[in-house]
C-alpha cells in the first residue's frame, strides 16, 4: 500500500526543522503514541560558558513549538527578542 505525500512532507518538515533546531537549542521529542496534544518539540536555549579550558553548555531558557508544513507565511516578529533575550 503506498503512502499519502503530503503526509510524508509534514514528516520530512519536522525532521528538517529538529535539524535547524538543534544548531541553537537542544531538542527533545514528546512521545506521539496517543492523542495529538499540538506540541512537535521541547527546546532549551543554552549558552556557552567557558572555565577551566573547558567549554560548558548551561540551559537558560526553555519554550514548546508546534511545526508547521503549510505554505503560507507566519509573523514570528513578535517572538525573535523573547529569544534573543
Amino acid at each position: 500500500m503506498s503512502q499519502l505525500a503530503v503526509m510524508r512532507r509534514g514528516w520530512q518538515n519536522e525532521h528538517l526543522a529538529a535539524f535547524l533546531l538543534s544548531k541553537l537549542a537542544f531538542v527533545a521529542n514528546p512521545a506521539k503514541i496517543g492523542d495529538d496534544v499540538g506540541t512537535d518539540f521541547f527546546c532549551t536555549l543554552f549558552d556557552h560558558l567557558d572555565q577551566d579550558g573547558k567549554t560548558y553548555l548551561v540551559p537558560r531558557n526553555s519554550f514548546a513549538i508546534q511545526i508547521k508544513s503549510s505554505g503560507t507565511e507566519i509573523d514570528a516578529t513578535k517572538q525573535v527578542d523573547y529569544l534573543i533575550r
